[in-house]
């Protein structure tokens, strides 16, 4: 008796050694909030060495996923991805993320797969038309991003980014006119981001008035933009109307 006794006692001592999933998660959580990206993938070891995956491992795939993302490791990530959604094909957030490593990996019809399959499920989703629009930007499908961009700002009038990414695509289209407007609405929404006034001057430009583009680019400069200033050394020696 004494012996099964003492027994219990190591069992129970040992057992307060041994970590319960939801703890290991939380452990490595705090090691990625840390950007200890490789410590957290060896927290998890424990609890994701095996072949199949159930609907309770998808919390540990997912941070490993997002782990191996930041360590660079974009196939490791894509197959944890994969994973998940065999789990849950309808977690807007892991396709969300798939399709981000898709656009990574520079697949980017799988991408915009992705993409659509997220508007399917919330076609509410402003910031997965945006993230189309960048696609189609990329893909060189320019009327198809100018109406992704569209549809977000739509949806949501107040991120001055998407005006931006639109203003791109319309000066690919030679609409420099349109994008001007893009621009400035940008700009009113943001008064502080150097890219907007960096490609407010190129419109300016394009509707040849160098001496506006010159005084844009000198406020992007001013905020910071490098490209600007190689912009006033080339195109403005002759202008009068800016300062650096």
């Amino acid at each position: 008796m004494r012996i099964l006794s003492f027994g219990l006692i190591i069992l129970f001592i040992l057992g307060l050694g041994c970590q319960s999933k939801n703890e290991i998660i939380t452990e490595a959580e705090n090691d990625f909030n840390q950007s200890l990206f490789n410590d957290a993938v060896e927290k998890l070891k424990p609890i994701l060495e095996k072949k199949q995956f159930t609907v309770d491992d998808t919390a540990a795939l997912f941070l490993r996923s997002k782990c191996y993302k930041n360590l660079g490791i974009l196939q490791g990530s894509l197959e944890d991805l994969n994973e998940l959604i065999k789990l849950d094909s309808s977690k807007i957030d892991f396709i969300a993320y798939r399709a981000d490593i898709f656009s990574e990996l520079n697949k980017l019809n799988w991408a915009k797969k992705d993409l659509c399959k997220i508007l399917k499920l919330d076609s509410t989703n402003y910031v997965t038309y945006n993230n189309l629009g960048l696609i189609y930007e990329r893909l060189e499908k320019y009327d198809s991003s100018v109406l992704n961009y569209t549809k977000a700002i739509e949806l949501y009038p107040f991120d001055a980014r998407i005006y931006y990414n639109r203003a791109i695509s319309l000066m690919y289209l030679d609409n420099p006119k349109k994008a001007l407007e893009d621009l400035n609405a940008a700009i009113k929404l943001n008064p502080t981001d150097d890219d907007y006034y960096l490609e407010k001057g190129t419109c300016y430009y394009l509707l040849k008035d160098l001496d506006s583009s010159c005084l844009i680019w000198s406020q992007a400069f001013k905020l910071g933009s490098i490209d600007a200033k190689k912009n006033i050394e080339i195109y403005c020696s002759k202008s009068d109307s800016f300062e650096l």
